[in-house]
């Protein structure tokens, strides 16, 4: 055997493959002996070689590199003569081995030099010089070998500047600049990449070079959010283009979700809103820039990454920016108005910002159409999520309609006098309207029939019952809560003519149960209920004689009486038992009425029929009742609140029913809606009070003043529910109610703002018993919370209510009721002198 070997020394670490060839004289052709492989560009290469040319014939011998970017052939001196191993084998073999060392010494030195990053940039540009049509993408692979390397891409620019070659300097410049100073680099290339474009022919990949550098640039220099979210669509463009060259960029297509959030964060108005965006945005931004280092080296990452860091920056100085900006949104509150002498024109200004305006100056803007009688307003604090009503007094100077300006001047965290301008058009309802007596078609506190034209809204709740009371499932409960005298009887009666016709109500008023004691008859009362409801979509069903019902009662109603009703209905029909003031179960069974197995057979009733669903509607959620009759349903039943009517339904309950002979003004609905919050009893008290009062003047209209004129009337009318909203009140919860209001009703309070007020009468309270009691009264309805940031504050929801305690109760009559011990709930408030 013969053996040559030689050692391999990378600079850049690269996989090197060499193959050995020896020269055959005979046949004047080199012989492959094989390839060997150096892992990361280093180590020593063994060939045993079995049959050579001639026992005294130098071994003429070659190896032929490759390490992926350059490709080479070495020839080294010819090898000593091969030599027997019998004869020559003590000393032979020594010789050749320090022949051969030297041999692979020399190639190393070659290797070496030949790999110096100098030397390494010249060949590479005398690789391009001779195919020029390929530069681009000779650079872009030899950039992913390199890494970007800094010292390669300035030899490079170098060797070009030497041979006159500004292109191709260009291009290595632009490329060494791109990762730490793109501002610089960026422009370079672009411009190189131009004057490329002129070249002809044209050289390969230079449209894809111009469509990412060209993009990348404007995406860098974009100078705000705004900018920039304006460029989504280019970069979509682009990363479309190089998937359909089958040339995807995984570093770019990763940053267009963060452009996304961005312009998504430009279309939303809110400062909340747009700060859910732009936080989206930077949680993505921060992920990507985590995973960069795992993306392939390509020019594509180095430009990415660039741009990530350009975002960031842009990111976080407009979070700040909005962070610390008060945005005022303003809004006209009286479109409509009465046209007289002197009018009132009023507007809400509202802080959606997240910081506090201070020093707002509103004033109106001077117009031909109306002579303002009223000085600016100045509004020294409006902190964040809060509102103030503005009012002016205007003489219009016109008989139809203008438009009113204003303008505002205000200070935040961040800047000062920041400016806005408002307008928009209101019209004048003549005062001299032909008076028409109006028919008064509300009827406050009680119950609208299944026809009624006062019934509105309640769309939601309707589709609610509509997709889960259907199927046949096992999940067949519905709870329906909602506060005394919100309409849920109302809401009840009027399924019959909303849901779809697979669905049969069957409206059962518990309170008219139990009058005969016994389950018999109970069942018997809930088979004519249902036989009546059968009866309105003319099927006709026979109900057993009470004594029938005596024997067995349940098995009569689920084998016998309910199988014959569900076979008299439509193939997937669903009879709905809609129990309204469910609760009275409970008093019927505490009371002897109704044994407490009525609960177990209603528990099975519902977990193993079909096409049968229950709904049950009252006051209370299961969780706050006493007994554990209820505890069946905790499973298995879906909640849904009864809440006030919405404030498009509300206005549509106060004006379509009297219009066109009675006509509201802007002012007074703003009025009517914050008295009322859309209660539906409260609106039907107003409603029915403001008719009467028109009726009773002679007037075809209803302004603000009207709507104060009949406030007491209201209160006297609705004393009732008034007083049993306080007789359900804790002590804690009546000297809330009570401090709110007498407090200023236009703001909202922190929970130390009550304890300081009445802290002042001397009545006191802990701060979990003030915080559980406002709960509670946000739970019925009473009492409205706004959260600003991490702090909750709360007003007054029920006008209504607020000025009813305003006028019959006082802190000093609560004060003196609590030292007289008359706190009968289990909440006594603390009082001065008590013991």
């Amino acid at each position: 055997q013969y053996g040559i070997s030689v050692n391999v020394a990378d600079v850049e670490s690269d996989n090197v493959m060499v193959r050995l060839e020896t020269f055959n004289p005979a046949t004047g052709e080199w012989i492959n002996q094989g390839e060997e492989w150096a892992a990361s560009g280093n180590g020593r290469l063994i060939w045993l070689v079995e049959e050579l040319p001639g026992e005294n014939t130098a071994v003429p011998y070659r190896f032929f590199f490759d390490d992926g970017t350059h490709q080479g052939t070495i020839t080294p001196p010819a090898g000593p003569p091969p030599i027997s191993p019998i004869t020559f084998f003590g000393l032979h073999p020594v010789v050749f081995g320090l022949m051969v060392l030297a041999g692979a010494a020399g190639l190393t030195l070659v290797f070496r030099q030949t790999q110096l990053p100098a030397m390494r940039a010249r060949a590479f540009y005398n690789q391009l010089r001779s195919q020029p049509n390929q530069t681009l993408p000779l650079l872009a692979q030899k950039y992913a070998r390199t890494r970007g390397s800094a010292d390669f891409l300035l030899n490079l620019a170098n060797a070009a500047r030497q041979k006159g070659d500004t292109l191709i300097s260009n291009l290595a410049d632009g490329l060494y600049l791109l990762s730490e100073r793109p501002y610089v680099g960026l422009p370079i290339l672009t411009s190189a990449l131009r004057k490329i474009s002129r070249e002809r022919p044209l050289w390969q990949d230079t449209e894809k070079w111009q469509m990412i550098f060209n993009t990348g640039q404007a995406l860098l220099e974009a100078p705000s959010i705004t900018e920039l979210s304006l460029l989504q669509p280019q970069m979509a463009q682009l990363l479309d283009q190089l998937e359909e060259s089958n040339q995807c960029s995984d570093a770019l297509g990763a940053a267009l979700p963060i452009l996304t959030n961005l312009r998504d964060s430009e279309r939303v108005e809110r400062t909340d809103d747009r700060l859910v965006y732009l936080n989206e945005a930077a949680h993505r931004l921060t992920e990507l820039q985590y995973h960069m280092p795992l993306l392939a080296p390509r020019l594509e990452k180095t430009l990415t990454a660039a741009l990530l860091q350009r975002w960031s920056g842009l990111i976080s100085a407009e979070r700040e920016e909005l962070r610390g900006r008060a945005e005022l949104y303003i809004s006209l509150k009286t479109k409509r108005i009465v046209s007289s002498e002197e009018t009132q024109v009023t507007l809400e200004l509202k802080n959606n910002g997240r910081a506090p305006a201070e020093n707002i100056v509103a004033e109106l803007e001077n117009d031909p159409a109306y002579l303002i009688q009223s000085e600016p307003h100045i509004i020294p604090f409006l902190p964040p999520g809060h509102s103030r009503p503005i009012s002016f007094t205007i003489t219009p100077q016109v008989t139809d309609r203008f438009r009113l300006g204003l303008r505002l001047t205000y200070n935040d965290r961040n800047s000062k006098g920041r400016t806005m301008a408002f307008g928009d058009m209101v019209h004048l309802l003549q005062p001299e309207r032909e008076f028409s007596l109006v028919d008064n078609p509300y009827l406050p506190g009680t119950p609208l029939r299944s026809h009624s034209s006062l019934f509105y809204g309640r769309e939601q709740l309707f589709n609610f019952i509509a997709d889960n009371a259907g199927g046949w499932s096992q999940r067949n409960v519905l709870i329906l809560i909602g506060q005394r005298r919100t309409g849920k009887t109302s809401l009840l009666l009027r399924l019959e003519t909303q849901l779809p016709n697979n669905l049969l109500p069957v409206y059962i008023d518990c309170q008219s149960l139990g009058v005969v004691p016994g389950m018999g008859n109970l069942f018997h009362d809930l088979a004519w209920l249902i036989a009546d409801a059968l009866a309105l979509r003319d099927i006709e069903i026979d109900v057993p004689n009470p004594n029938i019902w005596e024997a067995n009662p349940t098995h009569t109603f689920q084998r016998q009486f309910l199988p014959q009703a569900q076979a008299l209905l439509p193939p997937n029909a669903t009879l709905l038992l809609v129990f309204d003031e469910f609760e009275v179960f409970e008093h019927l069974v505490n009371d002897g009425i109704l044994p407490p197995t009525f609960f177990n057979f209603m528990r099975h009733l519902m977990q193993h029929s079909q096409g049968l669903s229950f709904i049950f509607v009252g006051t209370r959620r299961l969780e706050e009742m006493g007994a554990d009759y209820w505890s069946v349903l905790f499973n298995i039943a879906l909640y849904e609140r009864i809440d006030y009517l919405s404030p498009e339904a509300a206005a549509r309950l106060i004006t379509e029913p009297v219009a066109p002979h009675l006509v509201y003004d802007d002012l007074a609905l703003d009025k009517i809606m914050r008295v009322t919050a859309g209660h539906p009893y409260f609106v039907q008290l107003v409603c029915y009070t403001l008719v009467k009062q028109a009726n009773e003047r002679g007037k075809g209209y209803v302004t603000i003043s009207d709507v104060n004129d009949g406030l007491d009337e209201m209160l006297s009318l609705g004393e009732v529910h008034f007083a049993y909203l306080w007789q359900r009140s804790t002590p804690t919860e009546r000297a809330l109610l009570t401090a709110a209001a007498h407090m200023d009703s236009d703001l909202a309070f922190h929970p130390e703002d009550f304890l300081e007020f009445l802290g002042k009468y001397n009545i006191h309270a802990t701060p979990s018993e003030v915080t559980a009691a406002l709960q509670r009264l946000i739970e019925r309805g009473i009492m409205g919370e706004v959260t600003q940031g991490a702090s909750a504050q709360y007003e007054l929801k029920l006008g209504l209510v607020g000025l009813w305690v305003a006028k019959h109760k006082s802190l000093s009559k609560l004060h003196a009721a609590q030292i007289n011990g008359s706190g009968k709930n289990g909440n006594r408030l603390s009082v001065a002198g008590e013991r």
